[in-house]
């Protein structure tokens, strides 16, 4: 069950689609497979994924400003 359960996400995630809880399967099932770089690496694209799903429009400008002004301090 967990081979086919990794199987069919990884297949899914090679476009990139997967949202957190999926990654979070993924993960789970890299786990029992023994496969442990990959289980850790898919985690913590969960994470990262968990954390980009639970920002709101006013945070996600508010980052784009600041990397901006970082990138061009003078706003050019």
């Amino acid at each position: 069950a967990w081979r086919e359960a990794y199987d069919l996400l990884a297949d899914a995630d090679h476009d990139g689609s997967l949202g957190a809880e999926e990654l979070e399967l993924l993960a789970e099932a890299a786990w029992w497979l023994g496969m442990l770089p990959t289980a850790i690496e898919v985690r913590e694209r969960a994470g990262a994924a968990r954390y980009v799903e639970s920002l709101d429009p006013a945070t996600v400008d508010e980052i784009v400003r600041r990397v901006i002004s970082v990138i061009d301090p003078a706003g050019s």
